[in-house]
């Protein structure tokens, strides 16, 4: 992976749409925040909407990882809270269709909310 490192922007993890934040948050902390490698930034994807609170939001951000601002039919869309300087969207449509992923420093970006 360390051959990638220059051009990485940042390493997803995508969380199940089956975890809630009360388990998550602990299983976070305790078992994934500390084997990350800080040479790397990291997103992660939160898939059901108790997620949405300020809890998850510092937590993100205490730990430097970004919140992916996701749009999926079963969520409507991530509210813009922004965990880092750098923003990752996701846009996923029909499962037919092409899943296109965004990375934008968003210290460089105007983001307008529809």
């Amino acid at each position: 992976m360390l051959p990638l490192r220059e051009k990485n922007l940042a390493l997803l993890i995508q969380l199940p749409p089956s975890l809630k934040i009360t388990e998550g948050i602990e299983n976070l902390r305790e078992h994934i925040v500390p084997e990350l490698d800080d040479r790397f930034r990291y997103t992660i994807e939160v898939r059901d909407r108790s997620w949405f609170q300020d809890l998850a939001y510092n937590f993100f951000a205490d730990n430097n990882i970004c919140m992916v601002w996701s749009q999926l039919a079963e969520l409507r869309s991530t509210p813009p809270i922004a965990t880092t300087d750098f923003l990752y969207l996701r846009f996923i449509g029909d499962k037919s269709s092409v899943i296109s992923n965004v990375v934008i420093p968003s210290s460089k970006c105007f983001v307008q909310i529809f």
